[in-house]
């Protein structure tokens, strides 16, 4: 899409041609595009049909909010979810309220929506033409078209979420950020206060003593690391930070223990959150639960007790040598059906290993495979 397309699309015209494309119920097919093509120009007609599968795409991850905002394929990828969005506005106005934000590369402009309903004020900046008539159609509000990195500050806070793009794929390599890290500091260097999204496997050697740090977990997925730094910061607190869908926030704050002692196998293995291995907090849960791990560097930990929600608990039915003719032999004696292979610190790949099982029959079984003092085993269990 270009820009003139783009400023169509957000016009009344645009806004009509919409009502069209979202009553077809296949906006992709070549019968929705005729559909639109008798009433509109094709170029109005293809950006309209467009927006509507990515609103419909855009559900799964930001929920009815999708459907009022303009939606680019990049810019959904990159695009934080609302609950997350608000708990991270939540944080910046705790520390400043009705302050001033400055929101660099502002995107599709949904972090600025969470900052304007925590009561904050926004400067949102976008350099990509584009991008730029989407957010300002957003959030209602002119967004500045700039580089971020040559842009003057005032008093304003910064926040900052660099695309993390490698040409079409997603990255997490710091080397291809956008600002780079080199820019997004000194940036932070010029603000009295900024917050910055990273990927949540960023180096630990990028943050400052002085910075505040959440590594941010939703479900089952370690999905943000949230950096807080100047009057926004807590100096020197470093959490593993767990949303649930109604917003509710628990957080976990590692210490400084030394590595968790090494056990053999007990009844139950424990598996830390993503956002805990992360955040390498792993040792730090395991005192707090006075666990131990299984072996050295690996994170799966055995001790007494569940260790929700910063880890899921299995209890131990039977261990087997990790040996491959003897895990078949088990399948098929036990008609096993459904095998869900669970794997650290051994060279298997749980794919390829299921199918060389060839499970038949109804049951159902979990299998965990880890190194042990004992040698590799492969532990049956029941999830808790």
């Amino acid at each position: 899409m270009d820009q003139p397309t783009a400023e169509l699309l957000v016009s009344e015209d645009g806004a009509r041609a919409l009502a069209v494309a979202a009553a077809q119920p296949d906006p992709t097919s070549l019968a929705a595009a005729a559909a639109l093509r008798t009433h509109f120009p094709a170029d109005l007609a293809a950006a309209a049909l467009q927006q509507i599968a990515l609103r419909r795409k855009g559900e799964t991850k930001l929920g009815p909010l999708a459907q009022r905002l303009f939606l680019t394929d990049a810019g959904l990828q990159q695009a934080t979810r609302p609950v997350l969005a608000r708990w991270r506005a939540g944080l910046i106005a705790a520390a400043a309220p009705a302050a001033k934000v400055a929101d660099l590369g502002c995107g599709l402009g949904i972090d600025a929506l969470a900052l304007l309903d925590a009561g904050l004020r926004i400067r949102p900046v976008e350099l990509d033409p584009v991008t730029a008539v989407l957010a300002s159609a957003n959030l209602g509000v002119e967004v500045e078209r700039a580089d971020g990195a040559d842009l003057t500050l005032t008093d304003e806070l910064v926040y900052c979420d660099p695309a993390r793009r490698a040409g079409a794929r997603r990255s997490w390599r710091i080397e291809d950020l956008s600002p780079s890290w080199a820019t997004v500091t000194a940036l932070l260097d010029r603000a009295p206060g900024g917050c910055v999204k990273l990927g949540p496997g960023a180096p630990h050697d990028l943050l400052a003593d002085d910075w505040q740090a959440h590594w941010v977990g939703i479900g089952n997925d370690a999905v943000e690391l949230t950096v807080l730094t100047g009057r926004l910061a807590d100096p020197g607190r470093r959490a593993v930070t767990l949303l649930a869908a109604d917003g509710t926030a628990e957080e976990f704050r590692p210490t400084a223990a030394g590595p968790a002692p090494l056990s053999a196998l007990q009844d139950r293995i424990h598996e830390p959150h993503p956002a805990v291995i992360a955040a390498r907090a792993v040792d730090s849960l395991a005192a707090a639960h006075g666990w131990a791990r299984l072996s050295p560097g690996i994170a799966y930990l055995t001790g007494e007790g569940e260790g929700r929600p910063w880890a899921r608990s299995f209890q131990v039915r039977e261990v087997l040598p990790l040996k491959e003719k003897l895990l078949r032999s088990w399948v098929r004696q036990h008609r096993i059906g459904t095998v869900e292979i669970k794997k650290r610190g051994v060279e298997v790949d749980p794919a390829e290993l299921r199918r060389r099982l060839r499970p038949r029959g109804t049951g159902a079984a979990t299998l965990i495979l880890t190194p042990t003092a004992e040698g590799a085993v492969a532990v049956v269990v029941d999830r808790l």
